[in-house]
């Protein structure tokens, strides 16, 4: 999902309540984000801090 969509907003209606969302991105910022939106929806999300780039190799 991108959360700079128009369609975010209503794509998170669709997503189950009772379930956890894993969220990325390159940095972690746009994740953070989406974090923030989709918790006000009601949704469990978790972030991974510093993105993929800070996924260890």
């Amino acid at each position: 999902m991108d959360v700079t969509s128009v369609q975010f907003q209503q794509t998170l209606k669709k997503l189950d309540k009772d379930r956890a969302y894993f969220l990325f991105c390159r940095s972690g910022s746009r994740s953070g984000t989406a974090c923030k939106i989709m918790s006000v929806h009601g949704l469990t999300v978790y972030n991974l801090a510093g993105g993929i780039s800070a996924w260890p190799r």
